[in-house]
Parts: structure tokens; C-alpha cells; sequence
């Protein structure tokens, strides 16, 4: 009460703090003008688990996700950032980066398997690679920088078919071992790892591994909200 009454001896002064609105870009008034590279004021709408949403002037708020709101790493998005606050955003990346992150991700679990694999059959120098996404350069040449080994699609499309036949006559006895197998199987591609991009997935692979353990609490909240969809009412 004090403080109210001494503000009242002060006609004409705010005592509340200076408001200061965000600077949106001139002539950044809808999506259609949003650019790869562009670097936008903002302010925060909502801050949700997994991100928050900024209001950058273009009259759709767009979500800043979780991963990117600091430069390491954050647990709880209402750390960093609260309702109405300021940010900067850059507008790095387009949709042919968010496809490709996709296939690296597939890739990336693809590779998860590998130490159980050669912990079986010993170490791998080289890998073959069928189905669908063998047909795509892109995929075979990603699968080959992330394993960093030499990749080859074989002539024989059904290879599935063709290992599953030679498990069975190796069960029967009528081959000595799966060494039978390389004179059936021709090559149609070959990819060689690229250096650098294998180089710069040494680094990361390491990080993707360790997620599973580190997002364990979120992973068995997710099972359990799963199971509760389809638990079917007592």
C-alpha cells in the first residue's frame, strides 16, 4: 500500500518497466516471405515440453524445437525461454534438410545393430545392401559414409530369398559353409565412404547412441500413455 501511494505522488510517471516489442523484418509479413537464411526477431507465444512457439509476424507462430533453443543441451524448455520473451531465429533450414534427417536417422539405427552383429559373426570390412532404398544412390552412398565401409547392391534382387535358401542347405549339411554364397551374388553398384562426410559421422554417431539411455524416462512415459489409448474401459 505504501508503494501504491507513493507512486500516486508522481502524477503523470509509470512506475511499470519500459515494454519493448519485438523488431519483426520489414516486408516478412507472411509465410510465403520466410527465406532459407534469414535471421528473425521473435516472441515467445507458449513454451510447450518439446518446444516453443514464436511469434515472428507472419501470423502463424512457428515452433522452435527443444534441440534448438541453446547451444547445449536443454531438459526443460522453461529454462531458457518463458511466455514473451525475446528470441532470434534463423531460418536455416529447409524441407530437403528435414528429408534427409529422416534418412540419416533410418541409417543411424541401421548402424545401432551393427556391434551385436559382429559380436556374432566377427568384424565386417564391407556391406550389401537390398530392398527398395537400394535403389536410391542417395541412401546407398549415406549407408556407406555412416558405416564407413564399402557398400555394394547385389545382382540378385531376392537376396533375402537366396541367404534363406543357403541357411537351409547349410542346416542339412549339403554346403560346408556360407562362403557358397559369394559366387551367386554379383554387384550393380558400388560406394566407397567419403572421407569427410564419414569423418563428420564419427562424431555424431556417438551422440545418437547414447539418446536411447538419455531419453529413457521419456521413451517409457510415451509406452505408458500407449497403453493407456488401448486399454479398453473396466
Amino acid at each position: 500500500m505504501r508503494d501504491i501511494l507513493s507512486e500516486l505522488e508522481k502524477p503523470g510517471r509509470d512506475p511499470r518497466p519500459k515494454f519493448e516489442t519485438a523488431a519483426f523484418k520489414e516486408g516478412v509479413e507472411s509465410m510465403e516471405d520466410l527465406k532459407p537464411g534469414m535471421i528473425l526477431e521473435g516472441v515467445v507465444t507458449n513454451v510447450a515440453n518439446f518446444g516453443a512457439f514464436v511469434d515472428v509476424g507472419v501470423h502463424q507462430d512457428g515452433l522452435v524445437h527443444v534441440s534448438a533453443l541453446a547451444n547445449r543441451y536443454v531438459k526443460d524448455p522453461h529454462d531458457v525461454v518463458k511466455p514473451g520473451c525475446h528470441i532470434t531465429e534463423a531460418m536455416h533450414h529447409r524441407k530437403e534438410h528435414l528429408i534427409r534427417a529422416v534418412l540419416e536417422g533410418v541409417v543411424f539405427n541401421l548402424y545401432s545393430i551393427l556391434p551385436a552383429v559382429e559380436a556374432l559373426v566377427g568384424p565386417s570390412t564391407s556391406i550389401q545392401a537390398t530392398g527398395g532404398f537400394a535403389r536410391s544412390g542417395l541412401w546407398r552412398q549415406m549407408l556407406a559414409d555412416v558405416f564407413d565401409r564399402e557398400l555394394t547392391v547385389p545382382e540378385a534382387f531376392e537376396s533375402s530369398c537366396l541367404g534363406a535358401v543357403v541357411l537351409g542347405l547349410l542346416a542339412l549339411g549339403q554346403v560346408k559353409s556360407l562362403d557358397v554364397v559369394k559366387p551367386m551374388v554379383g554387384a550393380t553398384h558400388r560406394h566407397r565412404p567419403d572421407p569427410q562426410a564419414a569423418a563428420v559421422y564419427r562424431r555424431l554417431l556417438p551422440i545418437f547412441l547414447a539418446l536411447p539411455e538419455r531419453l529413457g524416462e521419456q521413451y517409457r512415459a510415451i509406452a505408458e500413455f500407449q497403453r493407456e489409448q488401448h486399454t479398453p474401459p473396466a
